[in-house]
């Protein structure tokens, strides 16, 4: 049986992350996760858009993969500030260090 919570998270599944363009997604080999509009919005607020989009597919992402699977609001935004925070140093990714120049070289 299915219920509007299923329904809900079936029509946000196709939902696509409007940052990572066609040929970023053929390369990409994990799941794609939908970029949330709450998170767009957030990227906005704090004028990080611009550095969210340069970032490799991968990284837009995890950010997001990471940032949904957290269980508790707290933790959710816990993680949400630290995105914004590495994207704002601009040479850090999930706490490591982060080179742009190489960027392309992983997945």
């Amino acid at each position: 049986m299915q219920t509007a919570t299923d329904s809900l998270w079936c029509i946000l599944v196709i939902v696509v992350n409007k940052y990572i363009s066609k040929t970023e997604k053929a390369n990409l080999t994990r799941k794609i996760h939908p970029l949330p509009s709450f998170i767009d919005e957030i990227l906005r607020q704090n004028n990080v858009v611009t550095e969210y989009k340069s970032r490799p597919a991968y990284q837009k992402n995890d950010y997001i993969g990471w940032i949904m699977r957290a269980k508790r609001e707290e933790t959710q935004l816990a993680r949400i500030e630290q995105m914004i925070m590495e994207l704002k140093a601009g040479n850090k990714y999930m706490k490591m260090n982060y080179d742009k120049s190489s960027s392309d070289k992983v997945q």
